[in-house]
């Protein structure tokens, strides 16, 4: 059994909220998702409105991380039917692209 860290992280964002959550650091050897995700690093820049929105999900206990919040919105997008119908135009677009 191989042995994760765990941190305890606080916040204190500029709308007076503040939380403590504790953490853990890397992966389960044996968890499938761990191994199958391919991950990109991507640089943000959010509002403070968008902040707090992030810092919910973080103090509600949905993401244990502002990364983590931000894929778990994005998953909530995907499950819309209507994004389902932007990704489809999407590929029309690409496919038009390709034939000029």
């Amino acid at each position: 059994m191989t042995r994760r860290s765990s941190r305890e992280i606080c916040w204190s964002g500029e709308n007076g909220r503040q939380g403590r959550r504790r953490i853990r650091l890397g992966a389960r050897p044996d968890d499938p998702a761990s191994s199958e995700r391919d991950l990109t690093l991507a640089d943000l820049r959010l509002g403070p409105a968008d902040l707090e929105t992030l810092d919910t999900l973080i103090t509600t206990g949905t993401a244990a991380s502002r990364a983590e919040a931000v894929g778990w919105v994005l998953a909530r997008i995907r499950e819309r039917p209507a994004y389902a119908r932007l990704s489809e135009r999407a590929r029309e677009l690409d496919q038009l692209k390709a034939h000029f």
